[in-house]
């Protein structure tokens, strides 16, 4: 963490008052010393090229394939779908194709690349995954690789800091398939609610240039409120599918009181820990950690 608040400071393009921003950005962000580097940013000033971007992600996406198939023993000629998503970073061949590659997978293989999709891309990927995998032959593996390739931020506008102090490097692979064989999880349900028709909601993440014609990500103070009414939403669609008959009597009964009363009884909130024993949240940074158990008792 001091190496890279040094290297920040000697930078041309940072003024003394950025550099003071992301520094205690970088105190409150939760972020440790272990946290990985891209190698571009080891440099004075960080190296800004494709080769380097691509280096980037060969390092995490050929990392995280190896560990998976050494970790399952899969045979990679029994991959039957790869899906990739990288949002930010689309080289020309894809990713998919250079895995494809990598790993001499079947010519016959269904490959779909995802960009754009931002934090969401993980979890479309897996109902993509789930839909390819119900039109295929009874034990079919599905490959699903997830990574962000960032590059550095050069400007000095506030809301377009975040992605310098926030993000770092890594990713995931997860091996999917319609065989109960070594499987360690089922994947039940997946719920998914789209609010890009809102104009908040559409504006809250965008990739654009500053004033300067500085490329970064553009984060809206309204993330965290956009966030918390999407969560709610899926949660609310979520809960008729998951929570025990005891729990959506007490909201049906609370609901229909607080109509007949007009709204002069408190409706019942569902407790969610009688269907989950655990809740992953998606943690963009410790603000939305944070921001997300407004009841403590809510997350065990």
């Amino acid at each position: 963490m001091a190496s890279y608040v040094e290297h920040t400071r000697l930078v041309p393009f940072f003024d003394e008052s950025t550099f003071h921003f992301m520094e205690r950005m970088l105190q409150r962000s939760g972020l440790g010393d272990e946290t990985s580097v891209p190698p571009s940013l080891h440099y004075i000033p960080p190296l800004d090229e494709l080769s380097e971007y691509r280096a980037e992600a060969e390092l995490i996406v050929f990392t995280v394939i190896d560990d998976l198939i050494k970790n399952t023993c899969i045979d990679p000629n029994k991959i039957d779908i790869l899906i990739v998503n990288c949002s930010l970073f689309d080289p020309t061949p894809s990713l998919a194709d250079i895995i494809m590659r990598r790993y001499k997978l079947r010519h016959d293989i269904r490959h779909v690349q995802l960009s754009g999709m931002g934090c969401s891309a993980s979890l479309i990927a897996v109902g993509l995954a789930r839909n390819l995998l119900q039109s295929t032959a009874p034990g079919a593996h599905a490959l699903l690789v997830s990574a962000e390739i960032l590059r550095q931020y050069k400007g000095n506008k506030r809301s377009m800091q975040l992605q310098n102090v926030l993000f770092r490097a890594g990713g995931a692979a997860i091996l999917l398939s319609t065989s109960k064989a070594n499987a360690r999880f089922e994947l039940t349900h997946i719920v998914r609610k789209s609010t890009s028709a809102q104009d908040d909601a559409y504006r809250c993440v965008s990739r654009e240039e500053d004033e300067e014609g500085n490329l970064g990500i553009n984060l809206s103070k309204d993330l965290l409120d956009i966030a918390g009414e999407a969560l709610k939403s899926n949660i609310a669609s979520l809960g008729p599918d998951v929570l025990p008959f005891s729990e959506k009597c007490k909201f049906l009964l609370s609901f229909t009181l607080g109509k007949v009363l007009n709204g002069r009884i408190n409706i019942h909130v569902p407790d969610f820990r009688t269907a989950f024993q655990h809740f992953c949240i998606h943690a963009g940074g410790r603000a939305v950690v944070d921001g997300v158990p407004t009841q403590p008792r809510s997350i065990r």
